[in-house]
């Protein structure tokens, strides 16, 4: 499968798989004694397609945070608490038109959600929405104010420390980091292109405020990125990893242990999977019969999730540890793609594979995880695993 990111926020906003880098790494025990998948659509969600509900994060009191595209395909936020009741999330200065509206992509323990919008302009901010419903929002320093350009915010830890990217006028990509104080920090790796669709992009943050995200150079190859609080980076490429443009290596989440999770594309073009731990060893790995690996979060066991796609390039989802273990797919009725997890154990590999959708975030350490189920129409979805799974 063929990664490619050289694309704008609208265009990334406007996709279903815009929101697969979105992640939280927390840590509970487990309690379910089996499997149980809840799907969800919020209360005025659109029938049509590419229209529905998107959950896109989950804290550990299982309140989980996504988006919902109405029937003018106009896109609002929520908040579903653990007992069903919905919240509604509309920045007052987002747009309302089609293809517009609040778009968020975590919530932390305290119930602080982050995300961006599209103003009426097609601009894109970022916001923080705390748990009391106070909205703040922001624009990066040197930010586009063009139709696609803006910022966007991907994570916060539980601090409330915000990571994510921003694009200059030049359609240049850079990342930042907001302090809990509001206080912004901008980036950029010494190894980026200047040119439209390069730069430097920040994705997940943890309890450290270590971030992970990746560059792109001049040739438009990929690079994996870690840095740290003070502001040090370090840079790596998988082994392995291709030297073309759309190529290289891609780090989309880290958890509170420091190792970070995420993809490389080959020299022929197929994506596949990698975890690297924070002394710098990578470990790679790739769903049986897929074409392409993406992972998307990783907690703080480093069991990783994210989606594949397979022979018929459906986009399909995946759940990967680090150290060799099992991987788990589980099936949500009537989905038309597939949910793998691979935990992270001492035992040989062991595949169940079944149809499902995209898994993007977990909840605790080691129990839930929150997707949707989109096919044409989408809809949430939680999965418990059982206790049985997360310790055999």
């Amino acid at each position: 499968m063929r990664r490619d990111f050289k694309c704008d926020l609208i265009i990334q906003a406007r996709t279903l798989l815009c929101a697969a880098m979105c992640i939280l790494w927390l840590g509970v025990p487990a309690t379910a004694q089996r499997p149980t998948i809840i799907t969800f659509d919020v209360p005025g969600a659109g029938m049509g397609a590419y229209q529905g509900t998107n959950a896109l994060g989950i804290n550990s009191a299982g309140a989980t945070a996504g988006v919902w595209t109405d029937a003018n395909n106009l896109t609002h936020g929520f908040v579903r608490a653990a007992d069903g009741t919905y919240t509604t999330i509309n920045v007052p200065q987002a747009g309302t038109a089609a293809g517009q509206g609040t778009w968020p992509q975590s919530i932390n323990t305290t119930g602080t959600v982050v995300g961006f919008y599209f103003d009426a302009n097609n601009v894109t901010h970022g916001f923080v929405r705390t748990v009391d419903g106070a909205i703040s929002t922001f624009r990066c320093t040197g930010a586009s104010t063009a139709p696609a350009g803006g910022g966007a915010c991907m994570s916060i830890n539980d601090a409330g420390a915000v990571s994510g990217y921003c694009t200059d006028t030049k359609k240049v990509f850079y990342g930042f980091e907001r302090a809990p104080g509001g206080k912004i920090t901008s980036y950029n790796d010494p190894g980026a292109g200047a040119g439209a669709n390069q730069g430097t992009l920040g994705y997940g943050i943890n309890k450290g405020r270590t971030s992970a995200g990746f560059y792109i150079d001049t040739s438009n190859v990929y690079h994996g990125l870690v840095r740290t609080a003070d502001g040090s980076m370090t840079t790596f490429d998988v082994t392995g990893a291709g030297t073309g443009a759309s190529q290289g290596t891609v780090g989309s989440a880290i958890n509170n242990g420091g190792t970070t999770a995420g993809n490389y594309v080959d020299g022929d073009n197929l994506s596949r999977g990698f975890s690297r731990n924070s002394s710098g060893v990578v470990t790679t790995f790739d769903i049986p019969g897929a074409t392409g690996t993406i992972p998307a979060a990783i907690n703080t066991r480093g069991t990783i999730t994210g989606f594949y796609t397979g022979s018929t390039h459906e986009s399909v989802i995946i759940i990967a540890g680090v150290r060799g273990g099992a991987i788990t797919t589980f099936d949500v009725r009537g989905a038309v793609r597939h949910l793998a997890i691979r935990h992270q154990c001492g035992r040989s590999n062991r595949w169940v594979l079944h149809r499902c959708q995209q898994c993007l975030a977990w909840l605790p350490a080691d129990s839930m995880t929150v997707g949707f189920d989109a096919g044409r129409r989408a809809s949430a979805l939680c999965r418990r695993p059982s206790l049985h799974q997360l310790t055999a």
